[in-house]
């Protein structure tokens, strides 16, 4: 077995001079050896097959390793062996959402979130900030739709925030933590916004669990629920923005829409994949 750097090489039976010299087997055999393992780098490993990767390597002589290097030993080897069966479908994900122009075009000009892009992209089709609106986030977290509403609506604008999730404070961004879809929260929402909302805007979706039919009614669950705040909380004429899944309940999410807004449309920005279920209810003219 060769060793990386760091570990002695063993050197010919000849002096520097060049001349032959005597060997030292004891003392080529001490030369050989370390006091623990080495951490070595190999371009391709036979028993993972990875082009890169890093072994453990024991040098000769030693065989009674201490129970902390097995144990390490065995850790790595099982590591090793779960990266194989890592599924390809989530690499090819997460290789091509990095490579998303939209995700660049976020990261690039510092929004948290690819959803930033989306609404601005609505906005800029159907004008839905205005300077100095009050603007009402709901399911805010991490933050994108809060960051674009700040920049629209100018200095005496104002937008509050609201998730069930922890959100890094944004500059000029009043942030509430709770779960919206209980009455207290709300209670504790109005007070703040102390005036009716211009814009009631909702992000909010639940965790997805795999099953189309269960994650579509659970989005459209949510946005009833932001759908009867917003209907409270704005103004005559204001705005309702919601994100849902198109599905089987979703007309019916249309009409109970279109009893309380005068305009009422599904927007699905370029930002948007064009194979998600994912949909904008735009709302304008609140009754």
């Amino acid at each position: 077995m060769e060793f990386g750097p760091g570990l002695p090489r063993l050197v010919s039976g000849r002096t520097r001079s060049g001349r032959p010299g005597r060997r030292h087997p004891e003392r080529n055999r001490t030369r050989r050896m370390t006091r623990g393992p080495v951490l070595r780098r190999t371009l391709r490993s036979s028993q993972n097959g990875y082009g890169s990767s890093y072994i453990i390597a024991f040098p000769r002589g030693e065989r009674n390793y201490s129970p902390l290097v097995n144990m390490l030993s065995r850790r790595w080897k099982g590591f090793m062996e779960r990266r194989r069966f890592v599924p390809a479908m989530g690499k090819a994900w997460i290789k091509a959402r990095k490579h998303d122009r939209f995700y660049r075009a976020a990261k690039k000009q510092e929004y948290r979130s690819r959803a930033a892009i989306k609404l601005s992209q609505i906005d800029l089709r159907y004008g839905v900030f205005h300077d100095g609106d009050l603007v009402v986030d709901l399911g805010a977290a991490p933050g994108g739709w809060s960051q674009i509403a700040r920049e629209r609506i100018g200095a005496k604008g104002r937008v509050v925030a609201v998730d069930l999730a922890r959100m890094a404070p944004i500059e000029g961004v009043e942030v509430l933590r709770g779960d919206f879809t209980r009455s207290e929260v709300q209670a504790t929402l109005f007070e703040a916004i102390r005036r009716p909302a211009d814009i009631v805007m909702s992000d909010m979706a639940p965790k997805l669990s795999g099953n189309r039919t269960l994650d579509v009614a659970r989005t459209l669950d949510l946005a009833d629920h932001a759908l009867s705040f917003a209907v409270r909380a704005l103004r005559p004429g204001g705005t309702f923005l919601a994100k849902v899944f198109q599905g089987d309940d979703y007309p019916g999410f249309l009409r109970r829409v279109a009893e309380r807004f005068d305009g009422v449309k599904g927007v699905k920005p370029t930002a948007s994949s064009a194979t998600s279920a994912e949909i904008y209810v735009l709302a304008m003219g609140r009754r």
